[in-house]
């Protein structure tokens, strides 16, 4: 075997394709617009408790929260608990921010005054109508009741 030729794998066609994948893999990661905002893709779940206690944590942040939803002119909120949104502890609770909400806003009401899931991005300089509160979810992607119903799985 000294001296001889080396021995030459025939992959057929993947040798033609191969390359061409590496090459437009690299292109598509180093692309920010086809990559995609990392910063977008990062969820962060917290508890309202853990938001409440230390919000600088999650200013600038997309977080995941559940808390009870409060749905009202000028005063959309996200409170800790049923009996804090009851008793108006504003402590306990951030704004809800719609402007931005791309579903209908009249089925926004229907959705509030019970437990709900939020989604969106954490803001401590957001303080809502007058500046009640000391933070804000703004770009809410996702406002649905908690929990969740589904149907039951079939046998």
């Amino acid at each position: 075997m000294c001296g001889s030729d080396p021995v030459r794998i025939n992959y057929g066609r993947y040798e033609l394709w191969a390359p061409i994948l590496v090459v437009a893999a690299s292109i598509a990661c180093s692309n920010p617009a086809l990559a995609g905002d990392s910063a977008q893709e990062e969820l962060i779940r917290c508890s309202i408790i853990n938001l409440l206690a230390s919000p600088e944590s999650y200013d600038g942040k997309r977080i995941q929260v559940i808390g009870y939803a409060r749905i009202r002119f000028e005063g959309n909120a996200l409170f800790l608990s049923e009996e804090s949104a009851k008793h108006e502890v504003v402590e306990n609770s951030v704004w809800l921010d719609f402007s931005g909400w791309p579903g209908d806003r009249q089925a926004l009401a229907k959705r509030g005054n019970r437990y709900a899931i939020v989604i969106g991005t954490f803001s401590q300089s957001e303080t809502g109508h007058l500046g009640g509160w000391f933070g804000g979810i703004t770009a809410i992607e996702r406002f649905d009741p908690w929990p969740l119903q589904f149907e039951p799985a079939l046998p």
